[in-house]
């Protein structure tokens, strides 16, 4: 295919962001721990993992000392998120159940932030995914180590949907490219897909997907008709799943990838 030999281009140094440290080493494995839309980049820093640095992407710099511009958490960052309809807005997970929505500035960071514009309750438990709807404006779904998956209104902060489907923490979620539905890849190794825009939330497909139980992502392809998961086997090989959305009982195509030097 035309995407056989695909090669990415790195861009100009003059867009560069150099002499970024102070990554943290922290970041949960469910967290992407690198997120960015058309104006900024943010990535969790400090040992504590209790900061976010929010880089502008519109032109590059050499941080002075190392010195980085970041939101103030005060608690362990679990997951986080920009609105897709708001690109100054980014929904923070942390470890107490609670999701804060930082606001920053139009200009970006230019010193570190301390507060938030506004928090909510969502778990007792700690936040473990958060993921914004595509097209519907204000809403986020959220999971938790309480193995709840909660679709909630964050312009009133009031709960829509739960989904109590799960008995086991969630890897990855993903909504698909329309937003009419939710995929979860589970830790007992089931990719599920729901619809969650029916009062009661269905559970539309379900299947085996990677078989080890150190991580994977799900996400969508071809504007919704195929669901991808990597993850890994049995015997620790990485793995790349390929599913119908109508059919997850078997994939249509797999692909085992050899990580050895």
């Amino acid at each position: 295919t035309k995407f056989r030999h695909l090669k990415g281009t790195i861009s100009g140094r003059e867009t560069h962001i150099t002499n970024f440290n102070g990554l943290s080493k922290t970041i949960p494995g469910e967290c992407d721990g690198f997120k960015v839309n058309s104006r900024f980049a943010a990535v969790p820093i400090g040992p504590a993992c209790n900061q976010l640095a929010v880089l502008s992407v519109s032109k590059g710099v050499r941080l002075s000392g190392g010195v980085i511009p970041h939101l103030v958490c005060g608690h362990t960052i679990c997951d986080f998120s920009f609105d897709p309809f708001d690109e100054h807005l980014v929904a923070v997970a942390c470890d107490h159940g609670m999701i804060q929505f930082w606001r920053i500035p139009e200009n970006g960071l230019t010193e570190n932030m301390d507060t938030f514009e506004s928090e909510m309750h969502a778990h007792d438990d700690r936040i473990t995914i958060i993921a914004y709807h595509p097209n519907a404006k204000h809403v986020l779904a959220s999971f938790a180590t309480d193995f709840a998956l909660i679709i909630w209104n964050v312009q009133t902060m009031e709960p829509k949907l739960k989904i109590t489907a799960h008995s086991e923490p969630l890897f990855s979620m993903s909504w698909s490219p329309d937003g009419d539905l939710l995929a979860t890849l589970s830790k007992d190794q089931k990719l599920r897909i729901f619809n969650p825009r029916e009062e009661e939330p269905k559970l539309v497909a379900e299947g085996l997907a990677t078989q080890g139980s150190r991580g994977g992502r799900v996400c969508w392809a071809l504007k919704g008709a195929l669901v991808i998961v990597t993850g890994f086997s049995r015997v620790s090989e990485r793995q790349f799943l390929v599913f119908d959305k109508n059919d997850l009982s078997k994939p249509i195509a797999s692909e085992g990838l050899d990580v050895s030097p």
